[in-house]
C-alpha cells in the first residue's frame, strides 16, 4: 500500500513539474527521489552541501543544525557519520555560520563576521585555527570581515578564498563617525567599499607561516558607481573546472576568473524571460525612501547558483524570480520557495534554455550537483511526526 501511495505521489509531482514548465520550451523529468533523515526541520542553505572525499573515495552530502552535529550521507541517503559541534560552539561562544568540509578529518568552521577560522576532525576535535587579522596588511586589519558565503569543496585543503566585507560599526568608529547622520555614514561606507579589494586568498594554511594574496582590487570601481549602495550586497563565488566564478546579484552578471592571477576572463550577462536581474540603489535612496533597500535587496530577481553538470557538459544557472511586495515575499518564505528558473548553457555560455518552476515547489537554495546530475530539495507538503527531520531531494533531468 505504501508503495502505491509513493508512486501516486511521484506521478503527481512529475505532472506538476510539467505544468510548472508550460512556459518553457523543454520538459523536466524526475529520475529519482532520495530521502535524507537529517533530524533537522529546515536546513539552512549555508549549512549543507556536497564534496568529494579523497579518503573515502566517494561523494559526500552533509547537513548541519549549526549547534549539535554535522551529518554526512552517501548519494543514496544512507548516513555515514555524525560529527559533534560541541567544541566549535564552545570555542566561538555561538553557533558557526559556515561549515566547509574538505575531507572526513578536515572541516573548516567559522563566522561571517569573525576573524578566526578553526579546523576540526570527524570527532569534533579542534586541531588548527587561523587568525585572519594577524595575516593581513595593516591597512586592512580591523577594517573588514572576511566571508565565505557558501560552503564548497576547495581544490586544496591548504588554500581558502574569502570575500572582504567591511564592518559598518568598526569603520565608523575608526573614522570617528558614530555620531554623524545616516546620510554621511552611508556615503563613507560606499566610498570605502569602492576602494577596497574584493577577494582574499589564504595559502599554506597548515604551515608555520600562512601566506595571502589580495585579488580583484578594482572590481567595485569597474562595476559600480561610488554611491551605489548595492555594491555591498551579498555576492558569492565558487571554483568550477579550475576557474573561479563570481555571481554578482546586483547587475545580473557572472564573472569567470583566472584563479592564478584573479584576471577576469569573461563576463556572462544572465537574462531571464521571467524576471529582471538588474537593480541598484544609492545612499541617497536609503535616506529618503524607507523601502529602497528592501526593494533593492529582497524583492528583486537574483542569480542564486551556478553548477557544472559533467554528465552533459552544461552549466546550470539558477535564477530566483522577483516578488511584488512583502506579502508575496513572506508567502514564499523569503528566497527559499520562490518561483525560479534554471537556465542551461553550453560550455561557452551560449545557447541558453530556460526551465521555469512555480513557487512553493522546491527549495531554491538547497541544491547541489552530483556525479549523477542535479539534485534539489522538494518542499514538504506538511511537517508532521512522520516526515519530521526528513529532506527529500529530486534528481532532475532536463530534456
Amino acid at each position: 500500500m505504501k508503495k502505491i501511495i509513493f508512486h501516486i505521489a511521484l506521478i503527481f509531482t512529475i505532472l506538476s513539474l510539467f505544468s510548472s514548465c508550460k512556459e518553457s520550451e523543454h520538459n523536466i523529468t524526475i529520475a529519482k527521489s532520495i530521502d535524507f533523515q537529517t533530524g533537522i526541520v529546515e536546513v539552512l542553505f549555508t549549512l549543507k552541501g556536497l564534496y568529494y572525499d579523497n579518503y573515502l573515495e566517494k561523494e559526500i552530502i552533509y547537513f548541519s543544525d549549526r549547534e549539535t552535529f554535522i551529518k554526512t550521507f552517501n548519494l543514496h541517503g544512507e548516513q555515514i557519520d555524525s560529527v559533534p559541534l560541541t567544541n566549535v560552539v564552545n570555542f566561538f561562544g555561538r553557533k558557526p555560520t559556515f561549515i566547509i568540509p574538505f575531507s572526513k578529518d578536515t572541516i573548516f568552521c567559522g563566522n561571517h563576521f569573525g576573524e578566526i577560522i578553526i579546523v576540526i576532525d570527524h570527532t569534533g576535535n579542534i586541531f588548527h585555527s587561523i587568525n585572519i587579522d594577524n595575516i593581513l596588511p595593516e591597512y586592512l586589519q580591523g577594517l573588514g570581515s572576511f566571508q565565505y558565503f557558501l560552503p564548497y569543496q576547495l581544490t586544496t585543503a591548504d588554500k581558502l578564498l574569502l570575500r572582504i566585507h567591511i564592518k559598518w560599526f568598526d569603520l565608523m568608529a575608526q573614522k570617528n563617525k558614530l555620531e554623524v547622520d545616516f546620510m554621511e555614514q552611508h556615503e563613507l561606507y560606499c566610498k570605502t567599499f569602492h576602494e577596497i579589494p574584493y577577494i582574499l586568498e589564504l595559502n599554506h594554511i597548515f604551515s608555520d607561516t600562512i601566506g595571502y594574496r589580495i585579488g580583484l582590487c578594482d572590481f567595485y570601481k569597474n562595476n559600480f558607481a561610488d554611491n551605489d549602495a548595492s555594491m555591498y550586497e551579498t555576492f558569492f563565488f565558487k571554483e568550477i573546472n579550475g576557474y573561479l566564478f563570481l555571481l554578482c546579484s546586483t547587475n545580473g552578471k557572472i564573472f569567470k576568473i583566472e584563479i592564478d592571477n584573479f584576471e577576469i576572463l569573461k563576463e556572462i550577462e544572465v537574462k531571464s524571460k521571467f524576471t529582471n536581474l538588474k537593480s541598484s540603489y544609492t545612499y541617497e535612496d536609503l535616506a529618503t525612501k524607507s523601502e529602497a533597500r528592501t526593494i533593492g535587496e529582497l524583492f528583486k530577481g537574483v542569480i542564486g547558483e551556478i553548477f557544472y553538470d559533467k554528465t552533459v557538459n552544461k552549466y546550470l544557472v539558477i535564477v530566483l524570480h522577483s516578488v511584488k511586495n512583502k506579502e508575496e515575499f513572506e508567502k514564499y518564505d523569503g528566497f527559499n520557495y520562490r518561483s525560479f528558473s534554471i537556465i542551461v548553457y553550453d560550455e561557452n555560455f551560449e545557447n541558453p534554455k530556460e526551465y521555469k518552476f512555480d513557487g512553493n515547489t522546491y527549495h531554491t537554495r538547497n541544491c547541489f550537483m552530483t556525479s549523477e546530475g542535479f539534485m534539489i530539495q522538494r518542499k514538504p507538503d506538511n511537517l508532521n511526526i512522520k516526515n519530521y527531520g526528513t529532506q527529500t531531494f529530486d534528481l532532475l533531468k532536463f530534456n
